[in-house]
């Protein structure tokens, strides 16, 4: 048994102890508050970091659709733009084909009035008619315009030898024509002579009073009529539109846009190549960054230019149902002819 001495040692050394515990759950303690501080300040910031987070979030999501508004915008321009060239393209085409039909008929209507003027000759084996000939020579080369043509030949065949030095122009006129003649007859000649007056009556034309059209039975190589050479004018109009050029091809790149980060670009190809029309073949592709995480599609393909029309395949293939879930819109960036 322990004596009153070390009972009161014992007893000592216990409230010791205590003592030392208590500071150890103080200690314990402060470090607790600490750590609880700490944790309350830890979530707020972070609730506070989050809030910014999602601000900003719907900032970005703000710029993306304005981003998205513009470029359908664009397209829509450009769109526009491009009918506008194709309708600037047919009036053009209608000012050429007026342009040509009116060239056409100031020619024929130049025809008509040289055949009335060179049809106007008469008497030309006698002195009188190879003075009116030289009058109307005066400062020409030719009966009608400025090369050799049908009205000359018919002339030259009314003239029975060349002109004396009294008909300077008709002279000249007559040694032109024959130098055109020349290669076309290489035989020598050995010279013909009319006698009397019968002669000459049926090589020229009749009378200055008679019908313009027994001037026909002069012309060597057969002259055409006025019906002939509009019928022939007629079959050449014909002919041309058989001329057409065949369907040519275009090599086009299109800029295919989802509507954000989160589309499927994969789904999105397979939208735009599951798209099938007579005269279009889909041809390579790559994915292009745009910003933001968000990729386009850039595809070439190839169209036959009379069966496929690029605008129709925009705006009523790629960017209605069922595509459009995927696709925001379409853009050329280069259409190029093969």
């Amino acid at each position: 048994m322990m004596n009153k001495i070390q009972v009161q040692e014992e007893l000592e050394r216990i409230e010791e102890q205590c003592t030392k515990w208590e500071e150890v759950e103080k200690c314990y303690a402060s470090i607790f508050k600490k750590i609880e501080n700490i944790g309350k300040s830890s979530v707020a910031e972070f609730e506070k970091k989050n809030s910014e987070l999602e601000s900003e979030n719907w900032k970005l999501r703000a710029l993306k659709r304005k981003w998205g508004d513009e470029i359908y915008a664009k397209a829509k321009l450009r769109t526009k733009l491009r009918k506008w060239e194709h309708k600037r393209d047919e009036v053009e085409e209608i000012i050429n084909v007026l342009e040509y039909q009116k060239k056409n008929a100031i020619n024929a209507t130049t025809d008509t009035q040289k055949v009335e003027m060179a049809a106007t000759f008469s008497d030309l084996h006698t002195e009188s008619g190879l003075k009116s000939l030289d009058q109307f020579l005066s400062g020409k080369t030719y009966i009608s315009g400025d090369e050799l043509t049908k009205d000359d030949i018919k002339v030259y065949a009314s003239v029975l030898e060349k002109p004396s030095e009294s008909f300077p122009h008709a002279a000249k006129w007559y040694e032109v024509v024959s130098s055109h003649l020349a290669p076309s007859f290489p035989g020598t000649a050995q010279g013909v002579k009319f006698s009397g007056k019968s002669a000459p009556a049926e090589a020229a034309p009749a009378k200055s009073d008679a019908p313009a059209e027994d001037d026909d039975d002069l012309d060597l190589f057969g002259d055409e009529t006025e019906e002939d050479k509009k019928a022939a004018e007629e079959r050449e109009a014909a002919k041309k539109p058989a001329k057409k050029k065949e369907s040519g091809k275009s090599s086009v790149l299109l800029d295919v846009k989802p509507w954000d980060d989160e589309t499927d670009m994969k789904k999105l190809e397979e939208t735009v190549r599951s798209i099938e029309l007579p005269g279009l073949l889909w041809g390579a592709s790559k994915l292009v960054p745009v910003g933001y995480g968000i990729k386009k599609l850039q595809i070439m393909m190839t169209i036959v230019d009379d069966l496929v029309s690029v605008d129709t395949l925009i705006e009523e293939r790629l960017t209605v149902e069922p595509c459009n879930e995927y696709i925001q819109s379409c853009d050329i960036v280069a259409f190029n002819k093969i």
